[in-house]
């Protein structure tokens, strides 16, 4: 949790999980799960 408080990383995996979701909306060649490498950058931010 990086020093973070349990509510402060579930916030950070919901808010990063619905950024993966959005990153492949729209893709037509992505077919199978989410783009979760798309936001890692973000993620690493948010820690």
């Amino acid at each position: 949790m990086q020093g973070k408080t349990l509510v402060e990383a579930a916030k950070i995996a919901a808010d990063y999980t619905v950024l993966c979701i959005e990153n492949t909306q729209g893709d037509p060649t992505h077919w199978y799960g989410v783009k979760f490498e798309t936001a890692l950058a973000d993620l690493m931010k948010m820690l």
